[in-house]
């Protein structure tokens, strides 16, 4: 239901975007400004309680509208980022990153080619070396990485078979991030 209501702001705006005169004519909870850099950043205030709760940054572009580079949503209402979506140039989403526990830390990152995911990586301490790596094909999950000794590396594979069961455990036993175990 936000999501639905996040679209419709940031799209039924569309052509006040286009015409930069036109930006004093949003409704209240929905305003835009000129970026230094040329983009425009349009912040929506969804349940009008004078709190930003979406900030959405367009691209200009010479001969069409401007193009959603970046969306970042508050969604726990504390004035904050906590997810945040980066688009290309088709519009198609590459990735995003989250803050899971609102500590201002990114905990997962989402990775996508022609609007899929094809990976996520979660950094449960906040560290900035993932625990967890997980690999994703035609939308199931092949292969999760997973760092078992908190020393940064992945240390055990899990690779799935095509039904999504697990077809092999493999080990580093010794650390030299080649792995030299299978393990039953």
């Amino acid at each position: 239901m936000i999501l639905y209501i996040i679209l419709a702001c940031s799209s039924s705006k569309k052509k006040e975007l286009d015409d930069p005169q036109s930006r004093e004519d949003l409704p209240s909870h929905i305003q835009a400004s000129n970026l230094e850099n040329g983009d425009i950043l349009q912040l929506i205030d969804i349940d009008q309680d004078g709190q930003t709760d979406v900030w959405n940054t367009f691209h200009p572009r010479k001969d069409s509208a401007p193009i959603l580079i970046k969306k970042v949503l508050d969604i726990n209402k504390d004035g904050m980022g906590d997810i945040w979506s980066f688009y290309g140039d088709d519009g198609a989403i590459t990735e995003e990153h989250f803050d899971m526990n609102f500590d201002q830390i990114v905990d997962r990152k989402e990775y996508y080619q022609e609007g899929k995911i094809i990976s996520s990586v979660l950094d449960m301490d906040g560290d900035g070396n993932p625990e967890i790596i997980r690999r994703i094909k035609n939308g199931k999950l092949y292969r999760t990485k997973i760092d078992t000794t908190g020393n940064s590396k992945q240390d055990l594979w899990q690779a799935l078979d095509k039904n999504g069961k697990i077809d092999k455990y493999v080990q580093d036993t010794d650390g030299d991030g080649v792995m030299d175990k299978r393990v039953e």
